[in-house]
């Protein structure tokens, strides 16, 4: 911290300030302390920014996606005015290092503190494309080696899954050019922007704290970026199997990089070399068996759990009481098995379908969206694949226009036409058997917080043997019994429905990273 400057401010908003954490293009940021004694770290936007509307929507995005992230992997949002003049954030006071600054002062990371930071940074990213958010910015800087786990700051240049890059001009490179992937180097404005981005500046930043440099390091910016386009990184000195994974993470090509979660799995549990791994964007699995096992999202926070709380580096000893603990029995950890994976952003497993008659069509771009011009239901083109046995789904929707509900079929068979559905409105969720004529609901399951419209949600259900659990945003919503002796078996589908509430059409909503996996 560095002391204020003659013309900084004494205080913003509750917060008392105490000095300088550091400025950069958008503002400054200070520590501040309030009145009850607590350290907050205020961002505040420059004056001469405030004024320009496109740099005010950029830093409202700023706020908005930092409060989608889970706190447990990075400064929790305290507080924030947007209307303020000029605009500040507030968020949560890490009290640890960078990255950047353990490595200049220290050296690099020995190979035990390395692979912690690596499994806490890679697992920090699974949290955030989960919360559908694409950071942008990782680098060094932007990792603090908080006491329990990393924590990844600064979501000032980050954008939403959906891949929006509106806020950014087509003359802009925004980011710090070594830790950048090729994809976002090229200057093809059709390039979408993928998590697969943020991979690979996670490749980057682990050589750098196994090395104390870049993978790509060139005598000039201009010089890195043409080793990150067509260069081979340089790798030398990192322990195995870790140099293997950041090699997979430095792919030129986002579709052979590995997800954050792939990441966290094969850091926790190394799988050995069964030759080419590069790992497709859509999988449709119908095998018995998988040659790579991949585990739950509460089981790599399990395993995240055990392999902190045994390292004995310093500043990385997870707490009972930090943020993010959860109580070890309330981890379950069962092995399971990829059936499905789409990340639904082209056509894929779920195909553009547009049915004027039904009054409904189905389009992938950048997202599955499904959409009624008048009310009733309305069920996507999927695969036809059979699911049987116990399984778990992950998706990522939203609910776009009033009165509109997500639908997914579980159980479903296109020879009768009938089978489970779960579906996600405003106010409820609610599970049922049999569409669309002799619907008979089993059970309905309130939300204390109603769904805003156009507020992503991650949904989970499980289903095993005759109960099906949800979950909304990683908190367990409740869980319905299905009935004796109904279908256990069938194709898993998306789509539509409106309820009593639907005013104005079209009646909207949209999907996005789904996953299916057996249990």
């Amino acid at each position: 911290m560095s002391p204020l400057h003659i013309d900084d401010p004494a205080q913003i908003g509750r917060y008392a300030l105490a000095g300088r954490l550091g400025a950069g293009g958008m503002g400054v940021v200070y520590l501040g302390r309030s009145s009850t004694g607590e350290y907050a770290a205020i961002k505040l936007v420059r004056e001469t920014l405030a004024d320009d509307p496109e740099f005010r929507a950029r830093f409202a995005a700023e706020v908005r996606r930092a409060r989608q992230v889970p706190p447990f992997c990075t400064a929790e949002v305290l507080d924030a005015d947007l209307e303020h003049d000029p605009p500040y954030l507030v968020v949560e006071y890490v009290d640890g290092p960078s990255l950047a600054e353990v490595v200049r002062d220290r050296g690099p990371l020995k190979a035990a503190n390395l692979h912690s930071v690596a499994v806490g940074v890679a697992t920090a990213l699974a949290a955030i494309h989960g919360a559908g958010v694409i950071h942008r910015d990782l680098k060094p800087q932007n990792v603090l080696l908080a006491p329990g786990s990393p924590k990844v700051i600064d979501f000032g240049i980050s954008a939403a899954l959906d891949g929006d890059t509106r806020l950014t001009e087509a003359h802009q490179v925004l980011g710090t050019v070594a830790y950048m992937a090729p994809e976002r180097l090229t200057g093809d404005l059709g390039t979408p922007l993928t998590p697969a981005s943020d991979v690979f500046s996670w490749g980057c930043v682990v050589a750098y704290a196994g090395l104390g440099r870049t993978p790509f390091k060139g005598d000039s910016p201009t010089a890195t970026a043409a080793g990150i386009l067509t260069g081979t990184p340089r790798l030398d000195g990192l322990p195995e199997p870790l140099r293997g994974l950041v090699e997979r993470a430095l792919a030129k090509d986002p579709a052979d990089r590995p997800a954050a979660r792939e990441l966290v799995d094969l850091l926790l549990h190394p799988q050995p070399a069964t030759g080419e791994q590069g790992a497709p964007t859509v999988v449709m699995n119908d095998e018995p068996a998988a040659p790579v096992r991949r585990r739950s999202w509460p089981a790599l926070l399990a395993g995240l759990l055990v392999l902190v709380l045994g390292t004995t580096a310093a500043g990385l000893l997870l707490r009972p009481d930090a943020p993010g603990a959860t109580p070890p029995a309330a981890i379950p950890s069962p092995s399971v098995q990829t059936i499905l994976q789409d990340p639904l952003t082209a056509p894929g497993l779920w195909q553009n379908v547009d049915s004027p008659g039904k009054n409904g069509r189905c389009v992938v771009k950048d997202r599955l969206t499904a959409e009624r011009q008048t009310p009733g239901l309305y069920q996507c083109a999927g695969p036809r694949q059979e699911i049987t046995g116990d399984f778990a789904v992950e998706v990522t929707l939203s609910l776009l226009a009033r009165g509109s509900c997500a639908v997914a079929w579980f159980h479903w068979s296109e020879t009768t036409h009938t089978g489970h559905s779960l579906r996600v409105c405003q106010l409820a969720l609610s599970v049922a058997h049999g569409e669309p004529e002799g619907r008979t609901l089993i059970g309905s399951l309130d939300l204390t917080q109603p769904i805003g419209l156009g507020e992503e949600v991650r949904i989970v259900m499980t289903v095993r043997g005759h109960v099906v659990e949800v979950s909304r945003d990683g908190q367990v919503i409740g869980e319905v019994r299905l009935p004796d002796g109904g279908p256990d078996r069938g194709q898993f589908l998306l789509g539509i429905t409106t309820t009593d509430a639907a005013k104005a059409p079209p009646y909207t909503v949209t999907f996005s990273g789904l996953d299916v996996r057996a249990l």
